[in-house]
């Protein structure tokens, strides 16, 4: 009896570590959408207000790495939201 109360104590702690762990996750998950999007609209901004942004101007002005820099505006390449203009052999992303 004390037997089987032990292994129901420990099949109700494993349960109770699962749920933490996926809550975990879950807030994780949702953290790093929440900041992906204030980063893409940071980047929008700094497009906006200069006309026109470098990547270098968008790392320095947004403080993210080069590749989270790169992958925001592959993103919004993709959606359409910017676009590509090359000048004086530099690269400018603007707004469509």
């Amino acid at each position: 009896m004390i037997r089987e109360m032990a292994v129901a104590g420990l099949e109700w702690l494993s349960i109770t570590i699962l749920i933490i762990v996926i809550l975990v996750a879950g807030l994780y998950i949702v953290r790093q959408r929440q900041k992906r999007k204030i980063t893409e609209s940071v980047v929008l901004a700094l497009i906006r207000s200069k006309d026109g942004a470098t990547l270098d101007d968008i790392i320095l002005g947004a403080h993210v790495s080069s590749d989270e820099a790169s992958e925001v505006l592959r993103k919004l390449l993709a959606k359409g939201v910017i676009r590509m203009e090359k000048s004086n052999g530099k690269i400018f992303y603007k707004v469509a």
